[in-house]
């Protein structure tokens, strides 16, 4: 299943590429990742519906990734030559821990634990013998994968205008 997301990943990546810039791809690129630190706020903050918590305020445990991720990202704002090498380095990591903390235990099981602490969270599918991220995590792990799939079209396309003697606005 990994192998077909990523082949899929790859050709959405170079289709989009094929595309003129007129610095879409960076403006897509920013809304995706404030989007994500928008939402990874809510992690530092916390939240609670109705149904439960959709997240506890975890600053002392998740906070450093909240300041490497938002210190990527002024980066790429400010430095973009660098930081945007910067930022989807980070998100490629921190897609990876989430995919080893979250959804390895969907996968391979032994989520007991897991199923454990997230209990009273609002969940998407609620089941007691197989560890599924809750809905907090489930919409986190998308907005990652959005994030470092629009900065790889960014690095993309940057590549080939160099390559091909343009600019990145088109001139």
């Amino acid at each position: 299943m990994g192998l077909v997301a990523n082949q899929m990943l790859a050709e959405w990546v170079d289709r989009v590429a094929k595309q003129p810039s007129d610095r879409s791809a960076r403006t897509w690129a920013i809304v995706a990742n404030v989007l994500l630190g928008c939402w990874f706020f809510l992690d530092m903050t916390g939240m609670s519906l109705n149904e439960g918590v959709l997240v506890t305020r975890s600053w002392k445990d998740d906070g450093i990734f909240f300041v490497i991720f938002l210190g990527c990202f002024l980066l790429f704002l400010w430095k973009d030559k660098i930081g945007k090498y910067f930022l989807e380095v980070w998100l490629g990591l921190w897609l990876f821990t989430q995919f080893m903390s979250h959804w390895w235990y969907t996968i391979l099981g032994n989520g007991e634990e897991k199923i454990r602490v997230f209990t009273g969270t609002v969940k998407l599918f609620d089941s007691g013998e197989v560890y599924v991220p809750d809905l907090y995590h489930v919409i986190l792990h998308v907005l990652i994968l959005i994030a470092f799939a629009t900065v790889l079209v960014y690095i993309v396309r940057e590549r080939k205008l160099r390559i091909n003697g343009a600019t990145a606005d088109g001139t």
